[in-house]
């Protein structure tokens, strides 16, 4: 596997660093650098921070104490929250390469079509597939549960086990 697939995830909560970049805005949850020189999600910083606890470092458990005013010049403003915990530029630069290699691949893909013909389907008389007990070759198919089987494994093993068909509610 190549490093460059490896996929960046903030160790404290283990979601993916996120950037999406839709129409009208970015969506992000931007690597935040710790004092320790690790990550940690922004999401988790401001978890933390307004829970008033340490800010511990899931990698070398480097505890970072962030006073109650502090907290609250944090929270209040992302400008001080990223003076304090800068943005983790190098880790943002890998993810938008990454975004960009994905979105290429997208690109160079033939779009199928995510739709069944079942105009198709249903005119080919000769649809058949194998028993998923047996795999005998069967054009049978449990209406319940859309399980391909023939007509003698439904009644011995599957017939017992599917839900009732008509539920009495009263």
């Amino acid at each position: 596997m190549d490093e460059d697939d490896l996929k960046k995830f903030c160790p404290n909560c283990c979601q993916l660093y996120l950037m999406q970049f839709t129409s009208s805005k970015l969506k992000c949850n931007w690597p935040l650098f710790l004092p320790c020189g690790h990550s940690m999600c922004e999401n988790c910083v401001i978890s933390v921070i307004r829970c008033a606890e340490p800010l511990e470092c899931k990698v070398c458990f480097v505890n970072t104490e962030v006073t109650n005013t502090e907290a609250k010049d944090l929270l209040g403003n992302q400008l001080k929250l990223h003076q304090k915990f800068p943005i983790n530029v190098h880790m943002v630069g890998e993810l938008t390469l990454n975004f960009v290699r994905t979105s290429e691949v997208i690109k160079k893909q033939p779009e199928e079509d995510p739709f069944l013909d079942l105009k198709t389907i249903l005119k080919d008389e000769t649809t058949e597939a194998n028993c998923l007990e047996c795999h005998e070759t069967t054009s049978k198919m449990c209406k319940q549960c859309d399980t391909v089987m023939c007509a003698a494994c439904f009644k011995r093993s599957h017939m017992n086990f599917v839900i009732s068909r008509t539920i009495n509610y009263s």
